[in-house]
């Protein structure tokens, strides 16, 4: 049975943060949810603290994250942080240096892409058909261009927790990446199995979801954003998992993050950003 925390406090006022509350309060009966500014908690930090609340989803912009754990360093609860880490390497090292150093019991970034029904089944029909010598190819993108942020920093992210959901614990290492901040094909490789993992991400005219494993003969392929997975060609049917959607999943699952587990998605996170850093705009 996944137990949920009761009382969240959300810090961010935009559309996201609204979504992650409407999506919660639906499908949780008894859940507190409270959504601050990230100004109101860095101004006074009681806010939190006085309402005894036991988990604590960070929804801001990526620089201001670590602000606003310095502000809440001696809260125990369970943390969630979105992605990406950080805007730059700088950010994300800096924020390990954080985590690493302060005792909070359990933090988990936000990626409920990964949790999508589409998501979950496909990892279970990757693990069935293994790993060993196998290729994965993911294809992200969208038409999302952010000041603070660019469309291959934003996607990427997404990729690396799903990766982190194929490969459980297994060190999944980087190795290099071509292309533009603007569009980006980044490899990996696990060399337990040794599968050859290529993600393509960034800027598209069109959003494209997409995930391809293949080996020997055998080749499945999901469509992410119509929740479709086939077989050589042929549809795989398949039933949800439960009745939660990808947000309340995600927020279910937060507690199986160890600061361990964070850390090492947090580092890989750090070593393409800085990769990426390198490249033209």
């Amino acid at each position: 049975m996944n137990i949920y925390e009761t009382k969240l406090a959300i810090i961010g006022r935009g559309t996201w943060s609204l979504k992650i509350k409407s999506s919660l309060e639906s499908n949780f009966q008894g859940l507190y949810v409270r959504v601050f500014s990230a100004r109101e908690v860095i101004s006074n930090t009681a806010v939190v603290h006085e309402n005894g609340f036991n988990a604590i989803w960070i929804a801001t912009q990526p620089s201001l994250q670590l602000k606003l754990l310095e502000n809440l360093s001696d809260v125990f609860q369970t943390i969630i942080l979105e992605k990406p880490l950080g805007s730059n390497s700088a950010e994300i090292q800096s924020l390990i240096h954080f985590i690493t150093a302060h005792p909070f019991r359990v933090v988990a970034p936000s990626n409920p892409w990964s949790y999508e029904t589409a998501c979950l089944e496909t990892v279970e029909l990757i693990k069935r058909e293994g790993l060993i010598a196998a290729k994965i190819e993911i294809t992200r993108g969208g038409p999302n261009r952010r000041s603070y942020l660019s469309p291959v920093e934003d996607w990427i992210p997404h990729d690396l927790y799903l990766l982190g959901q194929i490969f459980d614990s297994d060190v999944i290492s980087f190795t290099e990446i071509s292309g533009t901040r603007e569009t980006a094909v980044a490899n990996f490789v696990s060399e337990r199995f040794q599968t050859e993992i290529t993600v393509t991400s960034g800027f598209t005219e069109e959003r494209v979801a997409e995930l391809v494993y293949s080996k020997d003969s055998k080749e499945m392929k999901t469509n992410f954003m119509s929740g479709r997975i086939s077989i050589n060609g042929k549809a795989h049917s398949f039933r949800a998992k439960d009745t939660h959607d990808a947000i309340s999943r995600n927020y279910l699952d937060a507690k199986n993050w160890g600061k361990e587990r964070f850390i090492n998605a947090a580092k890989l996170q750090s070593e393409v950003f800085s990769s990426l850093e390198m490249l033209k705009l």
